[in-house]
């Protein structure tokens, strides 16, 4: 339960897990803020522990961080903020790029920004998109890992990746246009 939570973490702040789950059931009663406070100081004492010397709690740290980015965006989804929500999505897709649920989360914030502003939303009959429409482009960088930027649709050019939604698996994966 919510209390039972809360006294964890009062008791030991560093308990991510505990932190993770609170997040998620002030979710699940509706109370984004409450999830936003909590995983925004989660997610600053997750980068503090990344490099930690301990080797227990910098392994730990990294195991949660995408969980905690996860969830963290859904409670800026929850709180309407879709374009926070895109932000935090990007940059977790970026640091984890094999991460499905990183990459739904990221397609429903798309979605969700689409569904509030009209941007980018398809309409009428001919099914086309308007020009400020921003595709999630793929960059890849000198280390391998693959960066992702917001690209409006009227700058996309051949021999770009987009990321696209892959109707078999329901991930996001970079394609070639």
């Amino acid at each position: 339960t919510i209390p039972e939570l809360e006294a964890r973490l009062r008791r030991n702040a560093d308990d991510w897990y505990a932190a993770n789950q609170l997040a998620a059931a002030y979710l699940r009663t509706a109370r984004p803020l409450n999830a936003i406070a909590i995983g925004e100081e989660t997610l600053q004492r997750l980068a503090s522990f990344r490099s930690s010397p301990d080797r227990a709690k910098r392994t730990e740290a990294i195991r949660q961080e995408p969980y905690t980015r996860t969830t963290l965006t859904n409670a800026y989804l929850q709180a309407n903020q879709p374009d926070r929500a895109i932000t935090l999505g990007e940059e977790t897709v970026q640091r984890f790029p094999e991460n499905v649920v990183a990459r739904n989360t990221l397609t429903n914030a798309y979605r969700a920004r689409q569904a509030a502003t009209g941007r980018g939303m398809v309409r009428g009959p001919e099914q086309c998109v308007t020009g400020d429409t921003l595709l999630a482009i793929a960059r890849s960088v000198d280390s391998g890992e693959w960066t992702v930027d917001s690209v409006p649709i009227t700058e996309v050019q051949a021999g770009m990746r987009v990321y696209s939604l892959n109707e078999a698996t329901g991930a996001l994966e970079p394609r070639w246009i």
